[in-house]
């Protein structure tokens, strides 16, 4: 659970977060510069060019990969990384379920649907639960 007054936020290769002192990983791998693609908890995981991310409840995150073209899920508080869909990655050749994916919304009226959005298109996916 996040301290009062903390943020979430991306550096583009890592999910962090602040309580307004400094800051703390949460996923990835912030002196990471490059591509690359690897699940696993903290900074074991591996991220290629975070656009976005919804926070669903105080324990699951969705993260908007933009590299390798598509979501995956940190679950909190052992912030394990894994994918929601596949295939994933993209870099290795695979094409990836989304052309250049930029961010995600939760559907207001059903929370089992998100919205995603990507080069010219809106997306709506299901959530399996």
């Amino acid at each position: 659970m996040l301290n009062p007054g903390s943020i979430i936020y991306t550096d583009f290769n890592a999910i962090l977060t602040t309580d307004g002192i400094e800051s703390i990983l949460i996923a990835g791998n912030a002196s990471f510069k490059g591509r690359g693609y690897k699940n696993g908890a903290g900074s074991l995981a591996v991220f290629d060019s975070l656009r976005g991310f919804l926070q669903l409840s105080k324990k699951e995150i969705i993260v908007v990969e933009l590299g390798n073209s598509c979501l995956r899920m940190i679950e909190r508080p052992m912030n394990m990384v894994s994918d929601i869909t596949k295939p994933c990655p993209a870099w290795n050749g695979q094409v990836g379920p989304f052309l250049w994916p930029n961010s995600v919304v939760k559907d207001k009226r059903n929370l089992q649907k998100l919205f995603v959005t990507e080069r010219r298109a809106i997306r709506r996916l299901t959530l399996n639960s």
